[in-house]
């Protein structure tokens, strides 16, 4: 109707502001106990064959940035070298599930090795987006032979189901401002250590990381953390958790806390445009 067009017309204009929040970003933990996730070229494959542009792009609308590794990039201790890992390539992908054996050998579009086909258990809470984000990554999969088999479960239940270690994938991501967050995700003791890493060498970095005070040293050893994550592949990095404001356009000096939840509301300004 005229009088709602009028309206709009009236309102003030607003932009949308994207604030990092730290901690670990939206990740899918890979199995690494339960085969053929045992085999770190199958999980490489995995990386390599997930086109995490196309999801950020069509499930959050570009406005998430990609992650690249387990720590969100505003994280205390990032290490943005982790970036040149796994850059979508399809065709390494089908490189590596070859050399590991994984092969159509009776042509139904699925790989298979000694008769046994190539399927995954994808477990997936409701929130976050996650079913849509998995949806994509399963075409993504199906195109290098991979087939999927996913199931949306309560928390307590993916709790449950990851504590028995009865999935090959997971999601799932945490805020938190400082990065021995870490270690509750890659220690072999971590709480969310859906991963099963047991790595005797990333135990010994985040618990020296824990026990020191330094920044310098800290960071050295959190840089270490992280290339052995990707190096192994115990994730899959999908995006970088973000709060979108809506913020009135003539609002100016507008900032938030290092946690990005709670503006600080001392510097503003309203111009007069």
């Amino acid at each position: 109707p005229p009088q709602d067009a009028s309206r709009l017309q009236d309102a003030p204009a607003f932009r949308i502001e994207q604030v990092p929040i730290p901690g670990v970003s939206l990740m899918f933990f890979l199995n690494t106990t339960h085969p053929p996730l045992d085999d770190v070229r199958v999980r490489q494959a995995l990386v390599y064959g997930t086109d995490r542009q196309a999801s950020v792009s069509a499930v959050f609308r570009d406005s998430s940035p990609v992650a690249y590794g387990p720590l969100v990039a505003n994280t205390l201790g990032y290490d943005a070298t982790v970036r040149a890992y796994y850059p979508y390539d399809p065709n390494q992908a089908a490189a590596l599930l070859a050399e590991a054996g994984w092969t159509d050998q009776d042509g139904d579009g699925v790989l298979d090795r000694g008769g046994i086909p190539l399927t995954l258990d994808m477990v997936l809470m409701g929130w976050g987006y996650m079913p849509e984000v998995s949806q994509l990554m399963v075409d993504q999969w199906s195109r290098l032979g991979i087939a999927v088999e996913s199931r949306v479960v309560s928390y307590p239940e993916a709790l449950s189901i990851a504590d028995a270690g009865t999935y090959h994938l997971i999601p799932f991501n945490l805020s938190g401002s400082d990065p021995d967050i870490l270690r509750k995700f890659f220690h072999s003791q971590g709480s969310f250590n859906w991963a099963k890493a047991g790595d005797a060498e990333l135990d010994s970095w985040l618990d020296e990381a824990a026990r020191i005070s330094d920044p310098e040293q800290r960071s050295v050893l959190y840089s270490q953390v992280q290339h052995r994550v990707m190096d192994q592949a115990l994730v899959i990095p999908v995006r970088d958790y973000v709060n979108l404001n809506g913020v009135q356009a003539q609002v100016e000096g507008l900032r938030f806390d290092s946690q990005g939840w709670f503006p600080w509301l001392i510097d503003v300004t309203l111009s007069s445009d």
